[in-house]
């Protein structure tokens, strides 16, 4: 049974904005979005500086700079999936409730988990836990690369042409391999990619959840894909339209500052004031795509029940007939 791509899309679009209290969550996820947007801006900025000029600093200087750098980038990182989490939860929350489904209250037990699920789904589709044996490929993949860094090394040494072939024929097939292995690892996402809303939906652990979500795809996955990419892009196309203004102001600022955009502009009245369609665009994205996510959802347990339906239907009648 096929998707019905159109629900998708009306649900995704329209649904959202009709629902009850959405615009406190809006108005949350939008502030949130300005914080780590403008502070990142300043920041950045602020770290950024001092790599221009790196050649003129002592080791140590230099090693600060860009060890402050990555210390920053790492916590905008961490703040960004601690609290994206939660906006996450009570996102869906709100999409299940608008599909009239129930769904476990949000908490900081829940809040944690969500994140902790997060993390295995990471983790499971990485290592391929579902289906242990594509691991196989990748750890091919990964032997062929080792093997061959190691005859580049030896033909150096011996200067031999042989084993530089060689080499190069072991690096070619073990990059296959793992180029093969990321599409298998986008497979496995795509198929925990519900875990979430089943951990929210029902009050099941992680490993149960990842089950629930690796069980429901089964098969679905090419309608899974163009849905989550019908979703993006629309979502993407919000976004792009909202951030032009300001991706064209960035553009010409850039030019006339030889390339670089000074920290000055969080105090320009033109700056902040074309932020704001850009930072309205993408809250109205990220909330797009929540609620696309649970269209997908619905219309995933809606296949689950029809084929299941007809499978009990057939295992009763042979029972009466015994």
């Amino acid at each position: 049974m096929e998707f019905d791509f159109g629900k998708i899309v009306d649900f995704s679009l329209f649904k959202w904005a009709k629902e009850e209290g959405i615009w406190k969550y809006f108005l949350a996820l939008l502030v949130f979005t300005a914080v780590i947007s403008f502070s990142t801006y300043y920041m950045m900025g602020t770290l950024l500086s001092p790599f221009s000029a790196l050649q003129d600093q002592s080791v140590t200087e230099a090693i600060n700079a860009i060890f402050h750098f990555f210390t920053f980038i790492f916590f905008i990182i961490i703040v960004s999936v601690v609290f994206g989490a939660a906006f996450n939860y009570l996102l869906i929350a709100m999409a299940l409730r608008a599909k009239g489904k129930k769904f476990v209250d949000f908490g900081a037990k829940r809040w944690l988990g969500i994140i902790v699920l997060g993390i295995l789904n990471f983790f499971a589709a990485l290592f391929s836990v579902f289906k242990l044996k594509l691991l196989v490929v990748g750890i091919v993949g990964l032997v062929l690369t080792g093997i061959s860094v190691i005859l580049i090394v030896m033909s150096g040494i011996g200067g031999n042409w042989g084993i530089a072939v060689l080499a190069l024929l072991f690096f070619l097939l073990g990059l296959i391999l793992l180029m093969v292995y990321l599409i298998i690892v986008v497979y496995n996402c795509l198929r925990l990619s519900f875990s979430s809303i089943v951990f929210i939906e029902k009050e099941l652990g992680f490993v149960e959840s990842m089950h629930k979500s690796w069980e429901m795809t089964h098969g679905k996955v090419l309608n899974i894909l163009v849905a989550l990419i019908l979703i993006g892009l629309i979502a993407a196309v919000i976004s792009l339209i909202g951030s032009f203004p300001l991706s064209v102001y960035n553009f010409v600022a850039g030019i006339s500052s030889g390339g670089m955009i000074g920290i000055t502009n969080l105090f320009n009245p033109l700056f902040l004031i074309l932020n704001i369609p850009a930072l309205v665009t993408s809250t109205i994205g990220a909330i797009i795509s929540a609620f696309g996510l649970v269209a997908i959802y619905e219309q995933l347990q809606v296949n689950t029940i029809s084929l299941t339906k007809p499978k009990k239907l057939i295992a009763k009648r042979r029972a009466t007939k015994k």
